[in-house]
């Protein structure tokens, strides 16, 4: 029986020629001619080989009969040229023929070593020469580059070669079901090789080849890329895609009724999807969040001079396929869905009813308990909604912004601290001082969270709880500002100094000190007028991009608690009053008449500044520091370069906005303060700290106000009463020396609540009262990162910067208390640790053989223990070294606690600001809680630094270290 002849390819003869007419070793040729005939059929074609040290042209001649043989061979032969016959009529030529071709005969090709030359190699595994794929290669006969370094093809290799040129699937690009998915999903069917699509619809061969294809996808990649492939065919691939965040949704109600029945009807859709097989859903449905990844476009370049090439965004069409396929029926099933709207909406309205439920149990007077459980709902749902797919929808970015002051605000009255502990019966002064430095710390955030938050739309059931939340801090508010105005009476008929620090001795304490550290040290006071403590949180946060953060530098002995000094302004909180008492170093009596004009005399004449330089510093003013446009003047610019160790400037921009009319959206940064950035480039230049300091706050208007009738009320937050006057309830009265009044034989009352006004007109902002937000004004030296590297040696660790304490409830942490310890007395050593089980590993980290100077221990007396990791880890480490000792006590234990009591993870900048670091040494102080914690390469605790996270282990904690 005559075998049926091979399709010989050029490739094939050019490689077959140079095999059979190689020369033996020592020969100059291998026959007597070079004519070779094959038994095969092809094209008539040319091809040049190497044969030895000298080129050869080969005439490809295929021949249909012995006749046409003969004809052609003798045309070669009286040509005197060479020629390949490929001759598919007989299996043996007549032996006169025979005895004129090279080797006497036909040459024959074995399929192997035809797949050998299709893709350039060596040899062929067993498995593809048996494989329906085999077939059509020889017969398509195109050569294929092999894969990088491969001497044998397999089978797979083969597929992925073949495929490339088939259908465009990258031959280098890993294979996973989803790259499958996104592939399919986004490449035309009209892309198909016709060779590839004719083999697949060859009447004999094709389904069998078709059949061989599919099983390549089931068994190399997986089913569902199978069933990709097949819809690809049909011309719906993206909607197997699109099914995959359909079942997402639905992969934890997949036993419901209503699912099965929509699943059944669906998958009829899909070509050969089978019946409902629950572990293939569930494996169709875990290629979501990965698709998701494949299919979005790439993030746009930050370079604004980069133009962004352009990308089609397939995963919103994807998604669009995806919200047809689910149609309406199955909408209540998709609460749990990540991606289509059904999910949002569904989420969103859990968080309402978990907001709502939260701050039910504030009261009106704002006492009252916050749920934590529906808090820890709360955030839990928060957390799934902002990683919703619909989240990143421009539209939607407004609310969500509002959302996550929204979040803020329910953590912070969580965490809150209670009645009890802001004011002690009995303590007016000590009320004073609590509710003071609680503003400090947290009230500018509060403060910020609660402007911003409002502005929703009515009918929204989110918005609606997030309007709750705000009310709900509004009325915390409203309680702590007649708390702390109630016991301001008695806090300032003395103004001692202490942990109260009054603005008129701020100078004394935070600018004069500074300076006498050292000659070289260099300051400019800027006062900002009305910068309440909200504007300075805003400020601090955006000028820290410019690397200007507060100074690790504190006064010494601080008479204040905590970081930040809380700072009283004078009474009535205007500028005339509160900003003349800054620059004077003392209160304006009672009947002195006041101009801000004298502000540069009274700074001029300071008595802490003249005993020290002699004279005080200069001071520009509005009109000499910035132009009509808010921009700095020369005469400013002149003046911060100057050689002078002391010198001021006040910038209005944050007291100029207040009077503009609520509806106006303020931000407080160095783009709407046009002096600003200006003027902290300046200051680096010149190697001066800055002051940063207010003369007084302000109170927000973005809540309704109440008109307050009231004779003498030229001011909207203050008046002066006449002798024998009975003040309001609404008013608290200061009398004496240290309240300002345009006659001695006044008195002060002033408003406290921060809705309530003397006039009706309304602005975006007012001060002269006395509220939280007006008395208590921020007082922050800060410098640039860079002072402490040109600073004296001696000096560098007190001019380096540290992050702003931001709150961990701004990172949106909740805590969890840490359990305080049973007894003081000093720990027992402990011989043997308990071993981790096995878990995260990590390689060992080695010693640390010098520690930035921030770090460096100080000598300190041992402070008892207050936690039980504290006195754990005391006891493990008992027998180390003093210094060891030290470190543990000063850089570890800290660190632990910090990230125990916010469950384990922190933000770098909430980490260094609560352990007053600097964001660079966010690393080093990890890298030194890893040495003594990350025993037997356990990674307990980690830097996370391209999530910006610092991360602590703590089943991993309890195992090595624990009880």
């Amino acid at each position: 029986m005559t075998m049926k002849a091979p399709h010989l390819t050029r490739q094939d003869l050019a490689v077959e020629l140079q095999r059979f007419h190689k020369p033996p070793e020592g020969s100059k040729r291998a026959h007597r001619s070079f004519n070779t005939a094959f038994y095969g059929f092809g094209e008539r074609d040319r091809v040049s080989v190497q044969i030895g040290a000298d080129s050869h042209d080969f005439e490809i001649v295929p021949v249909k009969c012995e006749l046409e043989l003969r004809k052609e061979l003798g045309r070669i032969e009286r040509e005197n040229a060479q020629a390949a016959f490929l001759v598919d009529f007989t299996e043996r030529l007549p032996l006169d023929l025979g005895g004129r071709l090279a080797s006497g005969d036909l040459q024959w090709v074995s399929p192997e070593r035809r797949l050998s030359n299709l893709f350039g190699v060596r040899g062929v595994q067993a498995r593809l020469l048996e494989s329906p794929l085999a077939d059509v290669l020889l017969q398509d006969g195109r050569p294929l580059p092999p894969p990088k370094g491969v001497t044998t093809i397999s089978l797979e290799s083969a597929w992925r070669q073949y495929l490339s040129r088939a259908v465009g699937l990258p031959s280098e690009e890993t294979l996973s079901e989803e790259f499958v998915l996104a592939f399919f999903a986004t490449r035309s069917k009209a892309l198909m090789d016709p060779e590839f699509e004719r083999a697949l619809d060859h009447a004999e061969s094709g389904a069998k080849f078709a059949a061989a294809v599919d099983s390549f996808w089931a068994g190399s990649v997986g089913p569902v890329a199978a069933l990709s492939w097949r819809s690809w065919r049909k011309g719906r691939a993206p909607h197997v895609a699109a099914m995959a965040f359909v079942l997402d949704g639905l992969k934890e109600r997949l036993s419901h009724d209503a699912v099965r029945i929509f699943l059944e009807m669906r998958l009829q859709e899909f070509p050969s999807a089978g019946a409902l097989d629950v572990a293939f859903l569930l494996r169709w449905a875990e290629l979501a969040p990965k698709l998701d990844l494949r299919l979005r476009p790439p993030a746009p370049t930050r370079d604004p001079l980069v133009a962004a090439p352009a990308h089609p965004d397939h995963l919103r069409d994807i998604l669009r396929i995806a919200e047809e396929l689910a149609g309406t029926a199955i909408r209540p099933q998709l609460g749990a869905s990540r991606y289509l709207a059904a999910g949002f909406d569904a989420t969103k309205q859990a968080l309402a009813s978990a907001l709502s439920a939260a701050v039910a149990g504030v009261g009106p007077d704002g006492a009252g308990s916050i749920n934590r459980d529906d808090v820890t709902r709360a955030l839990s749902l928060y957390q799934a909604l902002r990683s919703h797919r619909l989240a990143e929808d421009p539209a939607k970015s407004a609310g969500l912004r509002r959302l996550d002051m929204a979040m803020r605000l329910a953590i912070y009255l969580a965490e809150r601290p209670s009645e009890a502990d802001l004011a002690p019966v009995g303590m007016p002064t000590e009320v004073v001082y609590r509710t003071a430095e609680h503003f400090v710390r947290e009230g500018g955030f509060v403060d910020w969270a609660r402007r911003l938050v409002r502005g929703g739309h009515e009918g929204d059931a989110l918005e609606a709880a997030m309007a709750e939340v705000a009310a709900a801090a509004d009325r915390y508010r409203d309680r702590m500002d007649e708390l702390f105005a109630r016991g301001l009476p008695a806090w300032n008929e003395q103004r001692k100094l202490g942990r109260l620090l009054p603005i008129e001795k701020a100078l004394d304490r935070l600018g004069l000190e500074f300076l006498q550290a050292g000659a070289h040290r260099k300051l400019l006071i800027l006062v900002m007028d009305g910068m309440s403590w909200a504007s300075a949180v805003e400020i601090l946060t955006d000028i820290a991009e410019l690397g200007f953060r507060p100074l690790r530098w504190r006064p010494a002995n601080p008479s204040w608690e905590g970081k930040l000094p809380p700072m009283a302004a004078a009474f009535p909180t205007m500028t005339q009053v509160s900003r003349a008492a800054l620059f004077a170093g003392k209160l304006m009596r009672p009947g002195d008449a006041l101009q801000t004009t004298d502000d540069p005399q009274w700074l001029q004449e300071h008595k802490g500044f003249t005993d020290l330089l002699r004279a005080g510093p200069r001071l520009l003013l509005r009109t000499d520091a910035e132009d009509e446009t808010g921009h700095l003047k020369e005469e400013a610019r002149k003046l911060i370069k100057r050689d002078d160790r002391a010198v001021a400037l006040v910038l209005n921009a944050i007291d100029d906005q207040l009077s503009n009319t609520p509806g106006y959206q303020v931000q407080y940064n160095r783009h709407s303060i046009k002096a600003l950035e200006p003027v902290l480039a300046l200051a680096k230049e010149s190697g001066r700290a800055i002051l940063l300091i207010a003369d007084h706050g302000h109170v927000q208007a973005s809540r309704p106000h109440t008109a307050v009738d009231a004779t003498g009320a030229d001011s909207p937050r203050f008046r002066e009463l006449e002798e024998g006057e009975l003040p309001l309830p609404q008013e608290i009265v200061l009398a004496g020396p240290a309240a300002y009044t345009s006659r001695k034989s006044r008195r002060l009352a002033m408003l406290y609540r921060e809705t309530d006004r003397y006039s009706r007109k309304k602005n975006l902002g007012e001060h002269g009262g006395a509220s939280l937000a007006e008395v208590i004004t921020p007082a922050i030296l800060i410098a640039s990162e860079d002072l402490a590297q040109t600073a004296h040696e001696s000096d560098q660790p007190s001019l380096d910067v540290v992050s702003y304490p931001v709150p961990p409830w701004w990172d949106l942490k909740l805590t969890l208390p840490l359990q305080a310890t049973k007894t003081d007395a000093p720990p027992e050593p402990v011989r043997d640790r308990p071993k981790a089980r096995k878990g995260d590993e990590n390689p060992k980290q080695g010693k640390l053989f010098e520690l930035p100077p921030a770090l460096a221990p100080e000598p300190e007396a041992e402070t008892p223990s207050r936690s039980v990791w504290a006195e754990r880890l005391t006891k493990v480490f008992a027998k180390d070294s003093g210094p060891r000792r030290d470190l543990l006590r000063k850089h570890v234990i800290p660190v632990v606690e910090l990230l125990v009591e916010h469950g384990g993870s922190l933000s770098e900048a909430v980490f260094a600001g609560q352990l007053d670091e600097a964001p660079r040494n966010v690393g080093g102080r990890v890298a030194i809680a890893a040495e003594f914690l990350n025993e037997d390469g356990y990674a307990v605790i980690q830097h996370d630094m391209a999530g910006k996270q610092v991360i602590l282990n703590r089943d991993l904690l309890a195992q090595l270290f624990g009880e």
